[in-house]
This record gives structure tokens, C-alpha cells and sequence, in this order.
């Protein structure tokens, strides 16, 4: 046979059950649950490139088996080039992933992706949707976090909101933008801490914000002084973050190079 060509392609574990079995495979790994107490799951990064590969036709393959048609037609509207389109497709995975969890051990409920569609609001909070859970229970509040190609996602416990923030710490030069994210008083507050943990504490600070905004539903807003720092318990990794009134707790996880903040509300 003439003109025929063989491509392989050596491709993760979890890509190969995606593709086999999309309705009970899931792409991520639970995380943390044990110790955050909350149904928690992450995907680390992939191969680079490997979305990439046969010119971007796995990462389009991936997205018809997980994502709605709806979800789908807001993936098309996002921009071809650079890596907007991955990031978004990878944290609706593990959001997905979480949930479908979450409905099994607390319903046993078996829920596929497709059954599950995760949409921003104006605000870019993602809001879910899902008939086959919603008419057994009410739908929980759920949160997904990124940073450098690693992709968390969680869901809060009925009746509460939830927010999480994941950020590397060789992934942020903090220094540069100090004065952007924290009021005077805030650098007051963390320069009494231990000045040999600086860089974690003042990431960790950051991530409080993040995660008490998006469990507001409203994200930082481009004004991170609007959401302060009140209280910094470094023993217990406790930040207290005050915004428009009401004062949010969030509780930070040191793991290997990693801070994970999650603010889990009334």
C-alpha cells in the first residue's frame, strides 16, 4: 500500500479511559479529600502539547465527549490561540469529575459529563446545571481553580457557597505586585508574621482573596484591596478576609510547592 501513514501517538492513562468509557471514567484524581473534608479532585498537568497533537484534533475530541452542546458553543467562542481554550476545557473536567462524585457517594447516583453543564454567569462564577440531580436534591455550589497546568475542583456542602484557589509557588513573582494587592494596613498585618515563610504567606494572603471572591459569587473584580485581610492565623493556616460587611474563612493547605485556599461559607 503506497501513501498510507501510521501515526502513534503515546497518550496519558486517563485520555485512553475518556475515550473507552467517557460515562464512568473519570480524567482526575481525588485530592485532600480526607483532610479538607470536602469532595476535592485535580488533574495534573498533561504531556506538552499533547492537546495539541494531530492539530488540535484531541483536544476537540475531548471536548465532544464531556462538554453540552451549549458548553461546546461557548468553547468555540473562545479565542483559537493561546491556551484559553485548554484551561477552560481542563477545569470543567475536573468540576465535572467532582460532582459526579459528590451525587454517587451521597445518591448513588451514577451521572455522566454530559449529563452536567457548567457555565459562567456575567460574573464568570460557574453555575451548574443538571436535571437528573436536580430532581432528587438541591444543586450544590462548586468551585474550580488553576495554576500552571494544574486543575482543582470542589463542591461545598448543601447550604453552603464554596471558593478555592490553587497557585504554585515558582509559578509568582510576589513582590512585584505587593502594592497592587494589599492596602497598607494589610502589609502591616503580614510583616508581623514569620519573615522566613514570606513568600508562602504572602501567596497564601492572595489566594484567601481569591477563594473568599469567588465564594461571593463575584470574583476580585480587578479591586483586590476591596477584599482585606483581617486576621492570619499562620498555626492553625487560617486567613480571615474581610469584604463589603461580611468577613470570610478561609483555611490554606501547604502541599509540596502548592497553596490551596478554600473559603467555605454560609
Amino acid at each position: 500500500m503506497e501513501g498510507f501513514l501510521e501515526i502513534f501517538l503515546r497518550v496519558p492513562q486517563e485520555y485512553h479511559q475518556c475515550r473507552v468509557a467517557p460515562q464512568t471514567s473519570y480524567w482526575s484524581k481525588p485530592w485532600l479529600q480526607v483532610e479538607t473534608g470536602l469532595v476535592c479532585r485535580r488533574i495534573e498537568p498533561l504531556p506538552p502539547g499533547f492537546f495539541d497533537e494531530l492539530g488540535g484534533v484531541i483536544k476537540h475530541i475531548v471536548a465532544h465527549l464531556i462538554l453540552t452542546e451549549k458548553e461546546r458553543e461557548f468553547w468555540y467562542s473562545l479565542p483559537l490561540k493561546g491556551s484559553r481554550r485548554s484551561e477552560w476545557l481542563l477545569g470543567r473536567i475536573v468540576a465535572k469529575d467532582a460532582l459526579r462524585q459528590w451525587a454517587k457517594q451521597r445518591f448513588n447516583l451514577e451521572l455522566t459529563p454530559i449529563d452536567i453543564q457548567i457555565l459562567p454567569d456575567h460574573l464568570g462564577k460557574p453555575l451548574l446545571y443538571c436535571p437528573k440531580l436536580e430532581a432528587i436534591a438541591p444543586l450544590p455550589d462548586l468551585s474550580i481553580g488553576h495554576s500552571r497546568n494544574y486543575f482543582v475542583g470542589a463542591i461545598a456542602e448543601p447550604g453552603m457557597r464554596i471558593g478555592i484557589d490553587i497557585q504554585r509557588l515558582d509559578a509568582v513573582s510576589y513582590l512585584d505586585w505587593l502594592d497592587v494587592a494589599f492596602t497598607p494596613k494589610e502589609l502591616e498585618l503580614l510583616a508581623q508574621l514569620p519573615q522566613q515563610d514570606e513568600k508562602a504567606i504572602i501567596i497564601g494572603a492572595w489566594c484567601a482573596k481569591e477563594a473568599a471572591a469567588k465564594a461571593a459569587g463575584t470574583g476580585l473584580n480587578g479591586n483586590p484591596k476591596q477584599w482585606q485581610v483581617s486576621q492570619f492565623d499562620i498555626t492553625n493556616q487560617k486567613v480571615a478576609i474581610a469584604h463589603a460587611g461580611e468577613v470570610f474563612q478561609i483555611k490554606l493547605y501547604f502541599r509540596d510547592g502548592e497553596i490551596l485556599a478554600i473559603c467555605h461559607n454560609n
